[in-house]
């Protein structure tokens, strides 16, 4: 992907979330301060931190309890990591699933830095 292309996908993504902060029922903000939200603050998207990695498939997908934004505790498969360095720091997101069967990978930054050894939970 063309950085120029990269920087409209994240200017459409933004605009998806404004609008489901302003609209929709499900939306962190109450009734009244929906009214008056006009958009999220973001950082002009820097290409220096624009990634594209292979997930590090781990080998024992050990099972994690989250508490979701409705604050429900639901289990995750804790499927992989994204390795990476930035400013010469190494850098870690792990990437968890609901099931084997789900398509869908979640991603959870982990505190930094991350030594290249150290075992996350």
């Amino acid at each position: 992907m063309e950085i120029s292309e990269w920087k409209e996908h994240l200017r459409a993504g933004h605009e998806q979330k404004n609008a489901f902060f302003k609209m929709h029922f499900q939306s962190p903000l109450l009734s009244a301060e929906r009214q008056n939200f006009k958009e999220l603050d973001y950082y002009p998207p820097d290409p220096d931190y624009r990634l594209e990695l292979q997930l590090q498939e781990h080998k024992e997908k050990k099972t994690l309890k989250v508490e979701d934004t409705q604050g429900n505790e639901r289990e995750l498969l804790r499927w992989g990591e994204f390795r990476f360095k930035i400013t010469d720091t190494d850098c870690r997101l792990q990437a968890y699933k609901n099931s084997p069967e789900d398509g869908q990978i979640r991603i959870r930054r982990v505190k930094l830095p991350v030594a290249a050894n150290q075992e996350l939970p």
